[in-house]
């Protein structure tokens, strides 16, 4: 009867799990964890998906609020596959629930070049200790109106480490940014190719907050896209080597 179904549905509210949970995944293979697909699929907002060391080849689209951790920081490798299309995004995420992204790495070569290592909208992610390197594209690329902090985090790329769209809000505090070897400046003073890349590269509108961070060998302006006034502020709050990637250790 009615007391029967009350207690039914009393007995499904107590099993239920009522906070954030945590999903371990390793690479394919692992006889102990399950996968990041598996992961992914059973993850809802406020849940961890912490990563095993291994090198993942695969891409991650990230559930909105769902958070991401390497267990060791830079030891859980996210590459291209052999054979995959090109314009390769390694994470996506989506959404207004937040969530951090750390300890992850992103690494590009010639032979299987990403294009995008983190793609993000929405607003509230949180990147630290994220390592992007080899021949990307784009490092970071934050969608239009969206926002993000990066927090203690390596670049060492070809392209713009991290491109903020119109409207978007960046904060960046402890982070090293190092001109790939294609832009290291040369015995007479200028890179190889003859220009500067742009570390990172500012949409209109957006508001960009840079604060104790280390930028090798863009030359003597990292930015793109910021005020002149901005700009001298920046270089003020940063350290900015125009030397090149070697002097950055």
């Amino acid at each position: 009867g009615m007391l029967g179904a009350l207690l039914l549905i009393w007995r499904d509210w107590v099993a239920s799990p009522v906070g954030p949970r945590t999903f371990v995944a390793a690479p394919a293979g692992s006889p102990s964890f399950g996968t990041l697909a598996a992961a992914v699929g059973s993850a809802r907002a406020g849940d961890l998906i912490s990563l095993e060391p291994g090198t993942y080849p695969e891409q991650l689209i990230l559930p909105d609020g769902v958070s991401l951790k390497a267990r060791v920081a830079g030891a859980s490798v996210f590459v291209r596959p052999a054979g995959a299309p090109d314009g390769w995004v390694a994470i996506t995420a989506a959404g207004d629930g937040g969530g951090t992204i750390a300890g992850v790495r992103v690494a590009s070569t010639p032979e299987a070049a990403i294009d995008v290592g983190v793609r993000l909208s929405g607003h509230g992610r949180l990147l630290e200790l994220i390592q992007i390197d080899g021949p990307v594209r784009t490092g970071i690329d934050l969608a239009a109106d969206g926002s993000m902090a990066v927090q203690g985090s390596h670049f060492s790329l070809a392209g713009p480490a991290i491109v903020v769209a119109a409207g978007s809000q960046l904060e960046v505090a402890g982070s090293i940014f190092v001109a790939g070897t294609a832009h290291r400046p040369s015995a007479t003073g200028g890179p190889d190719d003859g220009t500067y890349p742009h570390a990172i590269t500012v949409g209109d509108g957006a508001r960009v907050m840079l604060r104790h961070n280390v930028f090798s060998g863009f030359g003597p302006d990292p930015f793109a896209g910021l005020p002149a006034a901005d700009r001298e502020q920046m270089r003020a709050g940063n350290v900015v080597v125009t030397a090149g990637p070697s002097a950055v250790r």
